[in-house]
C-alpha cells in the first residue's frame, strides 16, 4: 500500500490484553499510529497476507501488580463521600480507553494510576452497596 493511501484511512487499534481474544479498542489514523510506534507504545499489525491493518497497544507494565495504585482503606471516609456526591469535581479518567488509562503520565513522565480519586471513590461505594466492604466502626463507640 502506498503511504499516501494509508494516511487517508482509519486503522484498528487492538487492546494489549488478548487473553479473551482480539478486541478492537477504537479506530485511529495512520499518523497517530505511526507516532505511537515510533515512541515504542504500539506495534504494527498485519493480516495473513502481510497487509498493514492496524496497531496493537503494548503494555507499559509487565503485570497488573506493577500498575501504580494509591493505597486506600476498605472503609469509606468523608472525602470519598463528597467525591461520590460530585462535590469534588468530575472524574478525569471515566470513559478513557484502556490504552489511555495505562499510558497516563505526569508532565515529568512518572506513571499515574489508571483511575483517579473520583472513580476510585465511586467504585468503593458500589462495592459497599454490594456488601463486599464493611463500614468502619466509629471511634469511641461500643
Amino acid at each position: 500500500m502506498r503511504r499516501g493511501h494509508a494516511a487517508n484511512r482509519n486503522f484498528s487499534l487492538w487492546s494489549s490484553e488478548t487473553d479473551y481474544g482480539w478486541r478492537v479498542v477504537r479506530q485511529i489514523s495512520f499518523v497517530e499510529g505511526e507516532g505511537k510506534v515510533a515512541r515504542g507504545e504500539w506495534r504494527r499489525v498485519a493480516d495473513t497476507f502481510g497487509n498493514h491493518i492496524g496497531y496493537q497497544a503494548l503494555a507499559n507494565f509487565k503485570s497488573d501488580e506493577e500498575l501504580p495504585s494509591g493505597a486506600s482503606s476498605t472503609s469509606i471516609n468523608v472525602w470519598e463521600c463528597l467525591l461520590n456526591a460530585g462535590l469534588g469535581g468530575r472524574s478525569r479518567t471515566a470513559g478513557l480507553s484502556e490504552d489511555e488509562r495505562i499510558s497516563r503520565k505526569t508532565r515529568f513522565g512518572k506513571p499515574l494510576p489508571p483511575e483517579d480519586d473520583v472513580e476510585r471513590a465511586q467504585a468503593k461505594v458500589t462495592e459497599f452497596g454490594n456488601g463486599r466492604l464493611v463500614a468502619a466502626p466509629l471511634i469511641g463507640t461500643r
